[in-house]
């Protein structure tokens, strides 16, 4: 395994050129697919239509029927799906980009070295999340929906 050079950069020893190599075309696929990733997230943003979802909130109203509450919907806000999809290719792009900066590259390089992607694990729990909504929200899924159907098992 390498040192570290100047500027934090990953320095491999003589006998890891291989990895040296492998390591530098990483980099520079990390560096072409954020830019793409970009790309298509300012592309996103300005080709979307105004689809939106709505984001509602279900909570019991104070009065009762037979000594029943009833539920009461309410739509807190809408949200464009367009911009939510162009946000995660946006995050996904700046999350590789940060991968190929000196000092954030030799970070990666060295834990990439002992078998760890701690890069990436940090920029899915934000996109992946994000996706997850998204998915969720076209699909009709909804807090209520889960909860009935987790109690039901």
């Amino acid at each position: 395994m390498g040192e570290n050079g100047e500027k934090g950069e990953f320095v491999p020893a003589s006998d890891d050129l291989p990895r040296q190599g492998a390591l530098r075309k990483l980099r520079l696929w990390n560096l072409a697919v954020g830019c793409v990733l970009l790309l298509e997230g300012v592309l996103m943003l300005l080709l979307s239509s105004d689809f939106k979802l709505p984001v509602t909130t279900n909570y019991l109203s104070g009065t009762t029927t037979m000594g029943m509450r009833h539920t009461v919907l309410r739509t807190v806000t809408e949200l464009r799906v367009g911009p939510m999809v162009a946000l995660f290719l946006l995050l996904s792009g700046l999350a590789l980009l940060l991968l190929t900066l000196p000092r954030v590259n030799g970070w990666y390089s060295r834990n990439l070295e002992r078998g760890a992607n701690y890069g990436r694990w940090m920029e899915y729990s934000v996109t992946a999340s994000l996706m997850i909504v998204v998915i969720a929200m076209l699909s009709g899924i909804s807090l209520k929906n889960v909860i009935v159907r987790m109690a039901n098992r």
